[in-house]
């Protein structure tokens, strides 16, 4: 699964976009394992899933999930306008 994640690399997370590129609300971990299960069919845990604090405006983001005790991916996800 690790190896999975990497390869595929960026996953994407669509936003309704307000004034200077900022996004109504914050992107979640919530938001990170539906992005991940619309691309791969692969559900994660939320709460494996680290997302940096603030993800408030477009760009892309390093996100990381816990997989076993001594397994962790990161991947980048994208916030998009939507």
């Amino acid at each position: 699964m690790a190896d999975a994640l990497q390869m595929l690399g960026k996953f994407t997370v669509k936003r309704r976009v307000g004034e200077e590129g900022r996004i109504f609300g914050t992107v979640t971990s919530a938001d990170v394992v539906a992005a991940v299960y619309e691309s791969t069919s692969q559900e994660l845990d939320k709460r494996t899933v680290s997302v940096p604090e603030g993800i408030n405006a477009l760009g892309d983001y390093t996100v990381t999930v816990k997989l076993h005790p001594k397994v962790t991916a990161s991947f980048t996800v994208v916030v998009a306008k939507e």
